[in-house]
């Protein structure tokens, strides 16, 4: 009898691994467990990559500017396949600080914006974000070599992001000041130094002025 029972509750283990290793989500979930990834929504941050991923190449050929673009993505209207982890609160933000880790240009610049609506809540995103103001890697998402910090076009978009989201942090992202500064100094387009300036008044009114921000 008791023999029966062990052979019946490996048979439901050996199921449920099937089950589980069958199933894209279930895939997902212990490869998001194996490699301790944060979750959202009971789907880790792979699974949200590679969901934004597909929504974005889902998308018609995008035109020839950053700016032009993202509009398009990030707004609430944006269609039924928007990624969820997108529109989620402070319980999205380990998973969209991973997504600020990725090499994708628009995967990186979507999870920015959603920090930045998330506000002082994404806190916890700082550290993240003072590290996209000092990235100069090659983020071209035509496949074009990028090139040395404040001269690539499709770098500076990035950065005006992750500066509007540390201003909508604020007082929280005191530490991100003194690379807000150093951006500011490098010769940034005009656009990306307004929003360098209107986030170091949100979050520091001092330093701002007295780096010379009015």
């Amino acid at each position: 009898m008791k023999k029966r029972w062990l052979v019946r509750i490996g048979i439901l283990l050996v199921s449920g691994c099937a089950v589980v290793l069958i199933s894209p989500a279930g895939r997902y979930g212990l490869v998001g467990l194996i490699r301790n990834e944060p979750f959202y929504d009971h789907r880790p941050a792979s699974y949200w990559k590679d969901q934004m991923g597909a929504w974005i190449a889902n998308e018609s050929e995008p035109p020839p500017a950053v700016t032009a673009w993202l509009p398009r993505l990030a707004g609430p209207d944006s269609g039924p396949s928007r990624p969820r982890v997108l529109d989620g609160g402070k319980e999205a933000v380990p998973v969209l600080i991973e997504l600020v880790k990725e090499e994708d240009v628009w995967v990186r610049t979507l999870a920015i914006r959603s920090l930045a609506r998330i506000g002082p809540e994404a806190r916890e995103a700082v550290s993240a974000l003072i590290t996209v103001l000092g990235d100069n890697r090659a983020v071209d998402p035509f496949d074009e070599p990028g090139v040395v910090l404040g001269s690539d076009w499709a770098i500076w978009p990035v950065y005006r992001e992750a500066a509007e989201a540390l201003g909508a942090i604020g007082p929280d992202a005191k530490g991100a000041v003194p690379d807000l500064i150093k951006l500011r100094s490098t010769g940034s387009h005009d656009y990306t130094s307004s929003t360098i300036d209107h986030a170091l008044k949100h979050i520091d009114p001092a330093a701002a002025a007295k780096a010379g921000v009015r």
